[in-house]
């Protein structure tokens, strides 16, 4: 399944990721694992505990889950589990960094257009 959300920041509007949690819970699953691109990839959603909850679906199904960017192996251990919590929270704050920086920025760029606009229809 190949997941096109566009925002990660809830899981509204990624029907693949509904799909696929759907699937694992109900055992229509046939695959026995989930290649992921990095931990980011779940969701940047501002609780880091929803995107552990999806790996944890999985994993309590006996799917592994398998990050391809990450350099640390996803085995459980406490070093694993300690960077997966790390990422997820900064998965998060960039999320909501960005939204502090593109908020200002189209609104800036949206008074820019208006202004031309007004200038437009005196001219």
């Amino acid at each position: 399944m190949l997941d096109g959300g566009r925002s990660g920041l809830n899981i509204a509007g990624r029907d693949s990721l509904k799909r696929l949690i759907e699937d694992v819970r109900s055992g229509a699953a046939d695959f026995e694992a989930i290649l992921v691109y990095d931990i980011s990839r779940w969701g940047r959603f501002q609780d880091a505990d929803e995107s552990a909850y999806y790996e944890f679906i999985c994993r309590e199904r006996g799917i592994n889950i398998h990050y391809c960017a990450e350099q640390f192996d996803n085995d459980g251990s406490l070093s694993s589990n300690v960077m997966k919590s790390i990422k997820r929270v900064m998965a998060g704050e960039y999320s909501r960094e960005l939204s502090g920086k593109v908020s200002p920025g189209n609104v800036a760029l949206l008074r820019l257009v208006i202004g031309r606009v007004a200038l437009l229809a005196m001219a």
